[in-house]
């Protein structure tokens, strides 16, 4: 029996139990002819024999029986603080070394040092983009973003009067978030674009900010505060069409629960995907779940994830990578499936990904096909080193 877990909101999950459903598919078995019955003997052991000379598993959790975690060399960190893929290389912004670090699949490098750790990595026009809190990159001053050409690192904004912490690319210029008001003379609300020459706003930005954003075809997807509509609660979601800002539609009913808040948000399939969380006022029980926009309804993807019997689970990340949908934080149980704090979704239900690692996952990226993921763990769930940073493979 699989569990079929995408359910509008509100109901609970079907069971759908497959093969036929005729009067004939439920006679007694001592009603088939005996050669039907050796045929189907014969049938089932010559799959069996064939999966076993083979060394082939028959199930759908294939990768997840030969897959394990894997350290990332030997480079003990003591924490990241964001990673990036660009240039067929792999980078990393954390401690110990205060460094910007590369990774070309064998070894570590030491890219270049900053006053202050990146906290955003994006390739960006074929160049490196980094953002952070820094106002210095390789001894040029960079206030808050800088880039790499390959050859030399260059500022590419001025008087950034606050801190970056996400970067993303839509319709072919570059996003900046952050705590900022000011970018290179332009007055902004916590959101700026680049066009590749000069930083712009976007009129009508919610005045309380944006704090996560996504581009999708419809136009960029945002987690704002308070400030459009102020009865809809601690967090909305907003879309910028490319004129204007409008406020969601709707949001998962928050029923006894506080809140909500939103995020991290990513396009899965097509659809958008989100984490959605309540707390309930003064006992603080939580309710931790991911919900996808279809056909103009949310649905509820699998089951709550829970930090502990009482509390929903913090999400870190949450990424379509190769045609997979992850999930990672501090969590020990999705449904009543145990996971530690990562896991992927199959299509019906979240499925851990081996025994997890044993601490908070705060994001991850596809590195020449494996899943690479950061955060504050320093073992797998079976108890082997991985120093913040692991890959998952073979």
């Amino acid at each position: 029996m699989k569990l079929k877990c995408d359910n509008p909101v509100g109901t609970s999950p079907v069971a759908v139990f497959p093969g036929p459903t005729s009067n004939r598919s439920r006679r007694p078995l001592r009603q088939y002819y005996p050669t039907r019955l050796r045929a189907l003997a014969f049938t089932l052991l010559a799959v069996i024999f064939a999966g076993t000379s083979t060394g082939c598993s028959t199930g759908d959790d294939e990768r997840s029986t030969l897959h394990r975690w894997h350290p990332l060399g030997e480079k003990n960190w003591n924490s990241i603080f964001a990673l990036g893929v660009a240039d067929s290389s792999l980078y990393l912004a954390g401690l110990p070394d205060r460094s910007l670090s590369r990774w070309n699949g064998e070894s570590w490098s030491t890219m270049v040092e900053t006053d202050d750790l990146p906290s955003a990595i994006l390739e960006f026009n074929g160049d490196l983009i980094i953002a952070g809190g820094f106002s210095e990159v390789d001894g040029i001053r960079a206030s808050r973003l800088a880039r790499w050409d390959g050859s030399a690192w260059s500022a590419i904004a001025t008087n950034v009067d606050g801190g970056v912490t996400e970067l993303f690319v839509h319709e072919g210029e570059l996003y900046a978030l952050g705590s900022f008001t000011r970018i290179s003379g332009v007055a902004v609300h916590s959101i700026a674009r680049w066009d590749g020459t000069a930083w712009s706003a976007l009129e009508g930005t919610p005045t309380h900010g944006i704090f996560d954003a996504i581009s999708t075809k419809a136009g960029i997807v945002a987690v704002a505060r308070r400030g459009i509509e102020e009865e809809l609660g601690s967090a909305q979601l907003v879309l910028w069409n490319g004129a204007e800002w409008s406020v969601w539609p709707e949001l998962p009913p928050v029923r006894e629960y506080g809140g909500p808040s939103i995020g991290p948000l990513c396009i899965h399939d097509g659809d958008l995907h989100m984490v959605y969380r309540r707390v309930a006022p003064g006992d603080q029980r939580s309710r931790t779940e991911v919900f996808r926009w279809s056909d103009s309804r949310w649905v509820l993807v699998g089951g709550e994830f829970f930090k502990n019997p009482t509390a929903g689970a913090e999400i870190g990340m949450l990424r379509s990578l190769d045609n997979e949908l992850y999930i990672g934080g501090s969590f020990i149980k999705v449904g009543t499936q145990d996971a530690k704090n990562v896991a992927r979704w199959t299509g019906g239900w979240w499925e851990p990904l081996s025994s997890g690692l044993n601490r908070f996952v705060s994001d991850a990226v596809l590195f020449r096909r494996d899943v690479v993921v950061i955060g504050q763990f320093y073992l797998d769930g079976s108890g082997r080193p991985v120093s913040h940073v692991a890959r998952w493979g073979n």
